[in-house]
């Protein structure tokens, strides 16, 4: 046994760095290539005698390695594929709605402008082509065309493009560091009265600007005030939210199991309910986003629940975006919820955790079967 170890240990030093350039040459990542490469070593080692027979071994590591890469590729996109009908079908089982396909899509661009914000200039021409500019049926050579470059640069930077935009996409939450760092400066350009190359999506700008334009400076920071208890309550009962509403209580839970903070406000933007996981809570107490507290632009500046307010959609605020420094740290998402007799409720999730920077997609997709629920049992009863 000891010499089949150590005729297997020749092969690893030997073969693996191969394995793993294989495994990029079929279009893997690294870590993947890497993955497939030990996993094909393994498989190897467990039939030794059937590998000592083979006579074309190149070839035969070769296809193994791209058998193990397309596989691994088949089960990351069928456990995506459950983890969205689980997202979709949790807690609503009705049909798909088409206004909330077409705010994804909505979010979806926002995501694509804060890759821009980062991004090389020539790449950010040819996304900005791809996503906004192009006119129904141009194709990669009438944007090249436009451009003055060639087909294959474009290619090129659409590829790499889409290289960039995965991890925002795929809604997997790991911190952007390049993001976060292209933001700081953003900010910091903003506070100190300058005007940079890189700017904040059209709505944050929009939002800095009319603050800034109010008299209100980054540097004052989050400062709130709190209702009395006896008008709390009294907007509490008013609300078609009550404190023991099984909406209420599933957002809250949504919020703990995912470390996140649940917050419920009126139209006033006015925080009716909250819970959550105790890091959220604790992170919230510090910032004064309590029971009672308001939470509108004069208080809290640009938050996800005083632009949902304002402009009636789902909204996200991520990290910097936020105009106070004090709420870097959080990432929010708030929908709005109209109520018949007029004005809303605005549900909202925050996330405080160091390693996010954005509301998970599968959290805000489950957030968005919420509201979306809650719509529908305030229009049956009149609400």
């Amino acid at each position: 046994m000891n010499g089949v170890e150590d005729a297997w240990a020749e092969f690893f030093v030997c073969w693996h760095p191969k394995m793993v350039v294989m495994g990029l040459q079929a279009g893997a990542a690294r870590p993947e290539a890497e993955d497939a490469a030990g996993a094909v070593a393994v498989r190897v080692m467990q039939s030794w005698s059937r590998w000592v027979a083979v006579r074309h071994q190149d070839a035969y590591l070769r296809r193994a390695v791209v058998r193990e890469v397309v596989g691994a590729r088949r089960k990351q996109a069928a456990r995506r594929t459950g983890e969205a009908r689980w997202a979709r079908d949790g807690l609503w089982s009705g049909p798909r709605d088409p206004v909330t396909d077409a705010c994804e899509r909505g979010c979806e661009l926002d995501v694509v402008r804060q890759c821009l914000a980062i991004a090389p200039e020539r790449r950010r021409d040819v996304l900005a082509w791809l996503f906004f500019g192009r006119p129904p049926g141009w194709t990669v050579a009438d944007i090249a065309a436009e451009l003055g470059i060639c087909p294959a640069t474009v290619r090129c930077q659409r590829r790499h493009a889409r290289r960039d935009l995965a991890p925002f996409l795929l809604g997997d939450g790991h911190e952007r560091r390049a993001w976060l760092r292209a933001g700081q400066r953003v900010h910091e350009t903003f506070r100190a009265g300058g005007a940079g190359p890189l700017t904040p999506r059209p709505v944050i700008a929009d939002g800095w600007a009319r603050l800034n334009e109010d008299g209100l400076t980054p540097d004052r920071g989050t400062l709130v005030e709190l209702l009395d208890r006896d008008e709390l309550e009294r907007r509490r009962r008013l609300s078609p939210l009550p404190a023991g509403s099984p909406v209420v209580a599933e957002l809250i839970d949504l919020a703990t199991r995912n470390e996140l903070l649940a917050v419920v406000l009126d139209s006033d933007d006015m925080v009716l309910h909250r819970g959550g996981h105790r890091d959220a809570l604790a992170a919230a107490d510090r910032l004064g986003f309590l029971d009672g507290a308001c939470w509108d632009g004069d208080h809290a500046g640009v938050t996800a629940a005083g632009l949902a307010r304002s402009l009636g959609a789902p909204v996200t605020v991520n990290r910097w975006e936020h105009y106070f420094p004090d709420q870097h740290g959080l990432c929010c998402v708030a929908i709005p919820v109209p109520l018949a007799a007029g004005g809303h409720v605005t549900l909202n999730l925050t996330a405080a955790a160091d390693s996010l920077t954005t509301v998970p997609r599968a959290v805000h997709r489950m957030l968005d079967i919420l509201a979306r629920r809650l719509r529908k049992e305030l229009q049956a009863s009149g609400a």
